[in-house]
């Protein structure tokens, strides 16, 4: 992940927020850490994870366990 991000920001540092905190927001990257089948996978999870995807302008990150959720599949 160090070497994607390589020459992208001037500062080296990021911060961390929960979804109520980064609603309306808008970052240059987004890392979304265990979007997995069985965390989300309810109507509820859709939303919220619409507003996660929502928010990276330049890239977004995922990552998950075992499966990706099923929000993800083509």
């Amino acid at each position: 992940m160090k070497e994607y991000f390589k020459g992208q920001a001037n500062q080296r540092s990021f911060s961390i927020y929960s979804i109520d905190i980064a609603k309306g927001r808008e970052f240059d990257h987004v890392i979304l850490y265990d979007i997995s089948k069985e965390k989300f996978h309810t109507a509820q999870d859709k939303r919220i994870l619409y507003t996660m995807l929502s928010r990276g302008m330049e890239s977004i990150f995922v990552t998950y366990k075992k499966e990706l959720s099923d929000f993800f599949q083509i």
